[in-house]
């Protein structure tokens, strides 16, 4: 269940202040926008969203199952109590009587984080399991592989038939597969278990993403991308293409191996093209590779031409042959400047979405919200770089004028973190100036 209808007289300023007096048994949190229409519900393990709708209140779950105990405790907020007076008249449309009413999942959730809150699927890594973990931060892979030898990376690693193959004839290795279809990785690391593979992990993340942030420049001894959708309306979505070619070889150990296999003959023309004419690769023997994935078997029955790519990486000066990985700290902050009591007032009062674009990045503050029970604003920002998938992140103002990731939240761009926050905060002082 991911939404419900809660039929109720009050407004969500009206809960915000009640659950300020008296928070919700098991819940941390209770934040409102300024204009009163929107909120949101935090515990440890769920993040509800509340919109003002006529008639009642609507609450949508990205993740947890808490749902029907927020919506109780809505429900015995609306018994009339000596302490607060239900200063509001009965919603337009409100049923005398109280209940619940389940809507349908297909309901939009743009209120709603996206990839960094997403429920864990059991053994898939997702972006906090990464980006949140002191041990992965301070080491990179070696913290999930320690002592490996090798790190390989699969890009759209499907229902895992290759790593399956692959990683238990090199135990000394480490592999990584990339996906991001949820029902394709729950299937794939399945597959892992029952071949009981220890040196694979599979996480749902972009690629191109995880390439640039989490992955040390000159690491990595194989980079496969086998049967990537050709997007031929889109070829500017493809994998592989022009200006990813540069951020590839940067991730490769010279001598390190791209190997690229496609069925679509316009891709593989393409991919083939490109890659001869790069500087920074070479062409290459192709591995025997003995197992074939559902759709290679597919195609192969359909008698489909497949084309079969192998490119090593050259010695290159603008990248070391083989690189470490530099440690960050988990979270970063950014202090306001001349910050002074009131600020937040002025803050919440004048908060407007707002567009901060960038060659490479664009940033934007979605949304603001006010806690219940200390000084604090909670944002919603929208990262999106150019050429790969938007990341989402919880911010904090807190009543000295500290901005952070919200707990839980991370900014998902390790060498960027103190400038996208100092970027953020120079918008948000404007505001309180």
């Amino acid at each position: 269940m991911k939404h419900l209808l809660i039929q109720t007289p009050l407004t969500l300023a009206q809960l915000h202040q009640r659950f300020g007096a008296e928070p919700a048994s098991g819940w941390d949190e209770f934040w409102v926008s300024p204009d009163g229409q929107h909120a949101l519900a935090e515990s440890s393990q769920s993040l509800i969203s509340l919109r003002y709708i006529p008639g009642g209140i609507k609450l949508s779950a990205r993740y947890g199952t808490r749902l029907p105990d927020l919506g109780e405790w809505i429900q015995a907020q609306t018994v009339p109590s000596p302490q607060f007076e239900n200063t509001g008249a009965p919603l337009a449309g409100a049923v005398p009587v109280l209940g619940l009413k389940h809507l349908p999942d297909a309901e939009d959730l743009d209120l709603l984080p996206d990839i960094n809150s997403e429920t864990e699927m059991n053994g898939v890594l997702q972006a906090q399991d990464l980006f949140l973990n002191p041990e992965f931060l301070a080491q990179g892979w070696q913290a999930l592989f320690p002592g490996h030898q090798a790190l390989n990376l699969e890009i759209g690693c499907g229902y895992a038939h290759f790593l399956a193959w692959l990683a238990p004839r090199h135990p000394e290795q480490a592999f990584v597969g990339l996906d991001i279809v949820s029902k394709v990785l729950k299937r794939a690391i399945r597959r892992l278990a029952r071949s009981q593979v220890g040196n694979a992990r599979l996480a749902k993340l972009d690629a191109l993403h995880t390439l640039r942030e989490l992955v040390a420049p000159a690491s990595l001894d194989h980079l496969y991308i086998l049967f990537p959708d050709p997007w031929p309306k889109n070829i500017r979505r493809r994998t592989l293409r022009e200006d990813s070619l540069k951020l590839f070889a940067s991730r490769l150990k010279a001598g390190g191996r791209l190997l690229f296999v496609s069925d679509d003959p316009d891709y593989a023309a393409d991919a083939k093209a490109l890659l001869s004419a790069c500087p920074w690769f070479e062409a290459t023997d192709f591995p025997l590779i003995e197992v074939r994935t559902k759709y290679e078997k597919k195609w192969l029955a359909q008698e489909k031409s497949i084309t079969r790519l192998a490119f090593a990486r050259m010695a290159s000066t603008e990248w070391p042959d083989q690189g470490q990985w530099p440690g960050y700290a988990v979270n970063d902050s950014w202090q306001m400047p001349d910050w002074k009591i009131g600020r937040l007032d002025q803050i919440a009062a004048g908060f407007e979405p707002i567009l901060l674009p960038g060659e490479q990045l664009s940033l934007r503050l979605q949304s603001c919200y006010r806690a219940a029970t200390r000084s604090a604003l909670r944002m919603r920002a929208i990262l999106a770089p150019h050429g790969s998938l938007a990341q989402h992140a919880w911010l904090e103002l807190d009543a000295l004028g500290r901005l952070a990731p919200a707990k839980g939240s991370f900014i998902p761009f390790l060498r960027q973190r103190q400038h996208i926050l100092s970027l953020f905060g120079q918008h948000l002082a404007a505001i309180a100036d």
